[in-house]
């Protein structure tokens, strides 16, 4: 079933990715968002002030995040 699968694959792209680390000051890069600079982190989720858009708070697995 489609629908199962694509449930099964995004969490395990959620998983992975949720591991990443990021650290206050880093410099980000969104697809959506452009860049941005991290300001804080905890167990799942990274806040981010992006240059256009302003602070947006993700979910790591899910961000799409990628340093610079």
């Amino acid at each position: 079933d489609a629908l199962k699968y694509a449930k099964s694959s995004t969490k395990q792209k959620a998983a992975v990715n949720s591991n990443a680390e990021y650290a206050p000051g880093d410099k980000v890069k969104h697809v959506k968002f452009g860049e941005g600079t991290v300001i804080e982190q905890d167990k799942s989720t990274v806040s981010i002030i992006f240059d256009e858009m302003g602070m947006k708070k993700l979910a790591k697995g899910f961000a799409g995040l990628k340093k610079i």
